[in-house]
């Protein structure tokens, strides 16, 4: 398409005109915040009576907390209205949070669960370095061990677990899909999720859900034997640490939200070490009180029906080999009357066409003439 001069001259100034009222909105909104420059924390919004649909951007308000910094918040649908183009993210005049590498699956809604989880570090170490208490300086040596222990096991198996139910269960990602693409006009709010969910599902297809659910449910019982000998109300006895943050994230998703598996839901249910830890810090976090428990629903009910048997807790069945069908009978029947009919061709063909009696003249031959030899070594 070509376009006059004119044309031309009036759509460039209408692009700039676009521009610069971008730049004066987020002035205006710098603006309108405390004089103070309270530092702002960008998530997701909150979903399920949680802080926020993700797991990671909990994670971060946790910590935000708990280290006592004074912060604002922005809810973002997509990743488009963050300063690193990833959620969590944390911003304070001109310095943000960290942006971690960036990665084609995380775009659009929700970002890739690894992304998710990086930026949520990221946001913790720059709270710290905005005024937010150091958690982890008051530990030991020992503690400071045992928390790099915990912080790999919640990387590798919760994690993991959390994604896998979320993007690989089609219950739990039909329920995440509700709040992640609400934002989405239709038919992005089904293509963008689907796609992301494809290529979640290749990510994982190496995984078997059973070995996935298993390992988090140990650590989730290695979580609660932890607290009932803490002495405390948190992870190393009186005083928060980052760990509490990683922790509460994960467990109070799994509590509450509908796209947690059932297995992981009735883990942390179960044990009232997890649900009394849970409720101080929801409590202390967020002035909610007790958080509300979530009715758990028999196996077999039309809500967890459509779970695997590894979300919810049960051995997969050993499917049963089917009956074969009347037209599949007849079909195996001919097709051995074929294989009989085309072995006898083939051995009449063999038999029919002189190639066993020329065999037999040639031996007949070869014998005759070492019978030959022998008379004549005989003679001799």
């Amino acid at each position: 398409v070509h376009l006059s001069p004119d044309r031309r001259s009036h759509a460039t100034a209408h692009r700039y005109l676009v521009a610069v009222k971008f730049v004066a909105v987020k002035v205006e909104k710098m603006a309108a915040r405390s004089g103070d420059s309270a530092t702002v924390l960008y998530k997701y919004p909150e979903a399920w009576g949680l802080p926020s649909s993700s797991v990671a951007c909990i994670q971060a308000e946790i910590f935000f907390r708990l280290s006592g910094l004074s912060y604002e918040t922005e809810s973002c649908t997509s990743t488009s209205k963050s300063p690193t183009g990833c959620l969590p993210a944390a911003e304070h005049d001109a310095d943000i949070s960290a942006e971690p590498a960036s990665d084609e699956f995380s775009h659009a809604t929700h970002v890739d669960a690894v992304h998710d989880y990086t930026a949520a570090k990221h946001v913790m170490a720059f709270a710290q370095r905005h005024g937010g208490a150091a958690l982890d300086d008051q530990l030991t040596t020992a503690q400071k061990a045992e928390l790099l222990a915990f912080s790999t096991l919640v990387e590798s198996r919760l994690d993991l677990a959390t994604s896998y139910s979320t993007w690989c269960e089609s219950t739990g990602f039909a329920e995440f899909r509700k709040v992640s693409a609400a934002c989405l006009p239709f038919p992005l709010n089904y293509v963008i999720p689907w796609s992301q969910r494809r290529d979640a599902k290749q990510r994982f297809a190496h995984l078997a859900a059973d070995q996935v659910y298993g390992r988090a449910a140990q650590v989730i019982n290695a979580v609660s034997d932890r607290l009932r000998s803490s002495g405390g109300r948190y992870f190393f006895g009186a005083r928060p640490s980052s760990l509490d943050a990683l922790l509460a994230g994960h467990l109070v998703y799994y509590r509450l939200s509908p796209a947690a598996a059932p297995v992981l839901k009735d883990k942390v249910n179960n044990q009232p070490s997890l649900c009394e830890y849970l409720d101080y810090i929801m409590q202390v976090c967020f002035s909610a009180g007790p958080a509300p428990t979530r009715q758990l629903h028999e196996p077999g009910t039309s809500s967890e029906s459509a779970w695997s048997d590894a979300a919810k807790g049960q051995k997969s069945k050993p499917t049963k080999p089917a009956e074969p069908t009347a037209a599949e009978k007849e079909f195996r029947r001919n097709s051995k009357f074929w294989l009989i009919g085309a072995g006898a061709a083939i051995v009449a063909y063999i038999l029919l066409s002189g190639q066993y009696v020329e065999i037999a003249k040639l031996q007949d031959y070869v014998g005759t003439d070492g019978d030959d030899d022998g008379d004549e070594g005989d003679d001799e």
